[in-house]
C-alpha cells in the first residue's frame, strides 16, 4: 500500500482533517478548518495509564521534585507505573492529549501557560470537572519543595478528589 500525503490529491477524496504522525510532533497536511492548521506537539507519556489518573509535570523536574511527586502520589495510593506522565516541555505552547490516553483525573503541576481545555483553569487547588475529567492545578513541584503552606493545600485538594 502507497502513502499518498499531496495535498491535492487528498482534497479531492477526503473531507476531514488528515495528519501525518511522526516521533515528536504531528503535522496537519490537510485541513478544512485554518485554524488547525498547525503543527500540534504529540505528547508521549511515561506509566502504564493503568488507573485513568494523568499528571502533567515540566521535563526540568529535579530528581528531588520526581521523588516529591512519587510521595504523592503514595499519599493516595498510586505510583508512576499506574499512571500517565506528561513531561511538558517549556517550547510546548498548545496540546492535545492522545486519544489512546483515557483518564478520570489529571493533575497538572505548574503546567498553566499551555493552550489546552484541561490545563487553562486558573484556580489553584480546586479541583474542577472538564468534560468527564476531574482536574487540579497545582502549583509546579519546584515551590512544593520549598512551601509547607502548599503542600497541605495540594492534600486538602487531593483528600477530595481520591
Amino acid at each position: 500500500m502507497q502513502i499518498v500525503d499531496d495535498p491535492e490529491f487528498l482534497r479531492r477524496f477526503i473531507d476531514q482533517d488528515v495528519y501525518v504522525i511522526s516521533e515528536n510532533k504531528v503535522n496537519v497536511i490537510e485541513s478544512k478548518n485554518a485554524e488547525n492548521a498547525a503543527v500540534l506537539p504529540f505528547l508521549k507519556y511515561k506509566g502504564n495509564n493503568t488507573v485513568g489518573v494523568a499528571v502533567c509535570i515540566s521535563e526540568n523536574s529535579t530528581d528531588e521534585e520526581k521523588k516529591l511527586l512519587a510521595d504523592i502520589l503514595k499519599s493516595v495510593k498510586l505510583s508512576v507505573n499506574e499512571i500517565a506522565l506528561f513531561e511538558i516541555g517549556d517550547e510546548i505552547k498548545s496540546l492535545e492529549f492522545p486519544d489512546n490516553t483515557s483518564f478520570r483525573i489529571l493533575i497538572s503541576f505548574g503546567i498553566t501557560s499551555v493552550n489546552s481545555v484541561f490545563l487553562n483553569i486558573k484556580t489553584r487547588y480546586s479541583p474542577t470537572t472538564v468534560e468527564t475529567c476531574r482536574v487540579l492545578i497545582s502549583d509546579s513541584l519546584t515551590l512544593l519543595v520549598k512551601k509547607v503552606d502548599l503542600k497541605k493545600k495540594l492534600w486538602t485538594a487531593l483528600k477530595s478528589m481520591f
